[in-house]
């Protein structure tokens, strides 16, 4: 997101991660298997501070998509390894609007997500690791999974942005 970035493509990337996020962290919350219950534990949903920057920004959150996996530790270790990517992707994106001086420049820019972002454990290393190599496959296939969420959530963005635009020249 950085480069070129606007107010427009801002406003996509948090109803991408929104909806993306929403759908994993309520996956990891139907975990019942005490291992991965244990790897859920220590760690904190950014999905709030998305939300809050939605409706500070009076964006309609996208629906969003089922994602169910094997309730298995490694799946979680999975997920949680896409999350904590988001989460350090968030971080560099702050990074770049700051120096950039776009976040400056954009008039009611909400950061709720972004802010949230810069603490918190990166717990993806530690939980990869408490999988065993018998487990690594689970943890990525659900790697992959999770990452096929976001792109799916990137094109409903995308496609709800561009319908957005239309029907405001359709009223003119």
């Amino acid at each position: 997101m950085t480069g070129a970035a606007t107010p427009e493509l801002y406003h996509r990337f948090l109803r991408m991660n929104h909806a993306a996020q929403s759908a994993l962290e309520r996956w990891l919350t139907t975990l019942r298997d005490s291992a991965s219950r244990a790897l859920c534990a220590s760690r904190s949903s950014l999905v709030p501070a998305l939300a809050a920057d939605l409706d500070a920004l009076h964006l309609a959150p996208l629906e969003r998509r089922p994602f169910a996996r094997a309730d298995d530790a490694a799946e979680a270790a999975g997920v949680i390894y896409v999350l904590d990517g988001s989460r350090f992707g968030a971080r560099a994106i702050a990074q770049e609007l700051a120096a950039s001086g776009a976040a400056r420049r954009w008039d009611g820019i909400s950061t709720h997500f972004l802010d949230a972002a810069a603490s918190g454990p990166s717990l993806a290393f530690r939980n990869l690791c408490r999988c065993g190599a018998e487990g690594r496959g689970g943890a990525v296939r659900a790697a992959r999974a999770a990452f096929g969420l976001y792109e799916a959530a990137a094109d409903d963005a995308e496609r709800a942005d561009d319908a957005s635009r239309r029907s405001v020249f359709e009223t003119v």
